[in-house]
């Protein structure tokens, strides 16, 4: 079941395509303060990856190592149905992390599929309550700590580097108030790998002090992260079950619809930021976009308190990289193209510099259009996708190993126009989300002295 709140979160077939510039035709505009022109063309689009119907996948990161080698972490879950267990031999229950790799030396094309041997490399928990990772079948059991085990991965290298440096990951589960089973809200919980098949998690040693444990299935029990005062870093807010009703498809009876803490980390300039949106603490109809700040990561108690960067509407995801090879922050984040009829999109800017506030910054920027909001903006990329009238879900990008925008390899890296590659899930108009399709899409960059669109 889906525990947190995505069709915002985060708001046919068409194989691999030859990637490459933007085309006449394709969907343009100018954001960086009017000196940049984006463009997509919806040509450069194709599945990425299509689970089966008992699985589902999203918030797909692809990250370059380096040598033509990619990563991918993206969430995932498979459904808890005696077929799947039937079928693999494998309980695989609750939001789960899924991982893999691939080569693309020999054939670049393998950057827009995803790798053969992605798997499961983290997941919940049927038999241990005490965890954050714990699956609950009766959410107001009071010895469910947990209820839908662990997702919405964030991946980003360290700095430790006597052995090779790890790649840390760090994702959400969702607890409870107090072990109570009534509020529940997201919390941050962290891993790390060098391989991308083998995880450890992070929990607190039998002497209270942070400790790294190899992932265990249904005996891991990650500590929650906390920031350097000592307090967990949750959601702002909590949530109930819900009850259900008929205007309510993607709030159905008996989940847990929890929101916040969604987002991305960076490494610019000697310093780890994450950024994340969470509603207000005090006034549920209002929301940030959070900023907290580490030198490192490779422990527990590092994050710093947060800093609030800029309002936003509520359940809207946006994540921030810096800019391929420009000294500037990309904003992507889910909107509207148009309001009558609702054309979904994936929206994205680009700031004037790597400031977060202040003019030509981050906070800065306008992301709707008003006054009224109503989801449209014009910094709308135009992806196709499986058609506008689809919910474009859950976006991600490829990634270099510091969380910032690369090329894929092949001709685009050797394209000083390409932007990067953007990962998304198309959400059918049911809800159903097992079986739906991620897809990737390019886009260009140019100054717009140099535009020949």
């Amino acid at each position: 079941m889906l525990a947190r709140s995505w069709v915002f979160l985060a708001l046919a077939y068409a194989g691999v395509l030859a990637p490459g510039p933007a085309k006449a035709g394709a969907t343009c505009y100018v954001t960086g303060g009017g000196d940049l022109r984006v463009c997509h063309d919806a040509g450069v689009e194709g599945v990425y990856d299509r689970p089966s119907a008992l699985q589902l996948g999203y918030n797909a990161q692809i990250i370059a190592l380096g040598n033509g080698r990619l990563a991918v972490v993206m969430h995932s879950e498979a459904r808890d149905s005696g077929r799947y267990r039937q079928l693999t031999g494998r309980n695989r229950p609750g939001d789960s992390v899924k991982a893999g790799l691939v080569n693309t030396q020999n054939d670049p094309r393998a950057a827009f599929a995803a790798p053969p041997d992605l798997e499961f490399r983290i997941w919940g928990s049927l038999t241990n309550p005490a965890s954050p990772l714990y699956y609950a079948i009766d959410k107001s059991d009071p010895a469910a700590i947990g209820v839908s085990g662990g997702g919405n991965p964030m991946t980003i290298r360290g700095r430790d580097g006597r052995k090779g440096a790890y790649f840390y990951t760090f994702f959400l589960g969702v607890t409870s108030d107090g072990g109570l089973g009534r509020a529940w809200r997201n919390v941050l919980l962290e891993a790390r790998t060098r391989d991308f098949q083998r995880f450890d998690v992070l929990q607190t040693g039998r002497n209270g002090a942070p400790a790294w444990v190899k992932f265990a299935g249904d005996q891991a029990r990650p500590a929650l992260v906390r920031d350097t005062s000592g307090r967990a870093i949750v959601s702002n807010r909590a949530a109930k079950v819900e009850t259900g009703g008929a205007e309510a498809a993607d709030r159905p009876a008996g989940a847990v619809v929890t929101s916040g803490l969604i987002g991305s980390i960076v490494y610019v300039a000697g310093r780890y930021d994450y950024f994340y949106t969470d509603q207000d603490p005090v006034d549920p109809a209002r929301a940030h976009l959070y900023l907290r700040t580490a030198s490192d990561i490779g422990t527990n108690f590092r994050w710093s308190p947060p800093r609030i960067v800029m309002d936003v509407p509520p359940e809207v995801l946006i994540r921030v990289a810096k800019a391929r090879d420009m000294a500037r922050w990309t904003v992507f984040y889910s909107c509207l193209r148009s309001a009558r009829p609702k054309v979904y999109d994936v929206c994205l800017q680009y700031t004037e510099n790597l400031k977060i506030s202040g003019p030509g910054s981050l906070s800065a920027l306008r992301l709707f259009d008003g006054p009224v909001y109503d989801g449209v903006s014009g910094d709308a990329l135009g992806l196709t996708g499986g058609g506008g009238t689809i919910i474009k879900a859950q976006q991600y990008y490829l990634t270099d190993a510091d969380g910032n925008l690369t090329a894929p390899p092949g001709s685009s890296a050797q394209d000083p126009r390409i932007g990067g590659m953007l990962t998304w899930t198309d959400l059918p108009p049911d809800f159903d989300i097992f079986g739906a399709p991620i897809y990737w899409g390019e886009w260009t960059v140019t100054p717009v002295s140099a535009a020949t669109h």
